[in-house]
């Protein structure tokens, strides 16, 4: 897999999981479900990173 660059100093915290989100969906609408679950689990790793294990965004991730 490629190296990906992010910009994610442009997202606020409250915008940060929904570009993931919405690759995730588009992936596995595509029957890619393999695809669509490394975009779920970088939007885990980054949110975790970024707000914490205890902000509410993770918990529901």
């Amino acid at each position: 897999m490629r190296q990906e660059t992010y910009r994610l100093e442009f997202l606020d915290d409250e915008d940060l999981i929904t570009p993931f989100n919405g690759l995730g969906r588009f992936y596995k609408g595509q029957s890619f479900s393999q695809q669509a679950e490394v975009w779920y689990q970088q939007c885990r790793d980054i949110v975790k990173q970024r707000l914490g294990e205890e902000h509410p965004h993770f918990a529901a991730g």
